[in-house]
């Protein structure tokens, strides 16, 4: 299990300041949501040479999302993420989704995931931390309900991430209204369409049209959770490489 280390945004401990926030290569930090008014749980794993004496280099933020029922410890224990951040020169950062689908509900203040994720947490990292603190420094990239988070906030803040990527996401939730608890999130189906349809993946293409360049990916697998949800995901990939 990581370490356990505590910090707050209210502290703001720069990174550029003698004494690390974070001196193991992995570790827990709770995180000051002001919007939510409470902390959340969030493992960072450094690339071991992030920790060695004399080093100065800023690192590429990668922001793993996990999946509907996990946690931000989920990633660490199927995963040796110490290895994969030494070797790619990369801090992976897991943020405890608390099955909020990364949305800002609408009907729940305590579950405001987006604002977390793309704002609070970022700006964390970037002040706590040697990052690259920019857009060319930051992806996002998740599995199943964590895959429809990063695909859903890189394409609402392209200003704060540059690449994206995810696996078995959902791209369109409006096709499960009885599933995975997002009608907590949202309210239900029936009489909040429009708030379900605004928040669905699929519906965030017109956001990336008018931003995308050349060099900007979404790597993108498909689900096998019925021939419908792999429809919806090839018609993503196809609108997505539309000029």
């Amino acid at each position: 299990a990581p370490a356990t280390e505590v910090a707050s945004t209210q502290e703001q401990h720069h990174a550029t300041q003698a004494a690390p926030l974070q001196t193991t290569q992995q570790a827990e930090i709770a995180v000051v949501s002001k919007k939510m008014g409470r902390s959340i749980n969030n493992t960072v794993t450094l690339p071991q040479q992030y920790l060695e004496q004399g080093d100065t280099a800023h690192y590429p933020v990668v922001y793993l999302l996990h999946g509907y029922g996990d946690t931000n410890a989920s990633w660490p224990e199927k995963f040796d993420l110490k290895q994969a951040a030494t070797q790619h020169n990369i801090i992976i950062v897991c943020p405890d989704g608390q099955n909020s689908w990364y949305l800002d509900s609408p009907i729940d203040p305590k579950m405001q995931f987006e604002t977390f994720v793309s704002n609070e947490l970022v700006t964390f990292m970037d002040a706590n931390y040697r990052t690259r603190a920019s857009k060319q420094g930051r992806a996002i990239t998740g599995l199943s309900m964590g895959g429809h988070g990063a695909l859903y906030l890189a394409m609402r803040h392209p200003d704060v991430f540059g690449s994206c990527g995810s696996m078995s996401g959902g791209v369109d939730i409006t096709k499960f209204p009885d599933r995975w608890q997002i009608d907590k999130r949202l309210g239900k189906h029936a009489a909040n369409k429009q708030a379900w349809a605004d928040n669905a993946v699929i519906n965030q293409l017109d956001k990336i049209k008018r931003v995308m360049k050349p060099d900007l990916v979404f790597y993108v697998d498909e689900a096998v959770a019925g021939n419908d949800a792999v429809i919806r995901a090839e018609e993503f990939e196809k609108t997505v490489s539309t000029d």
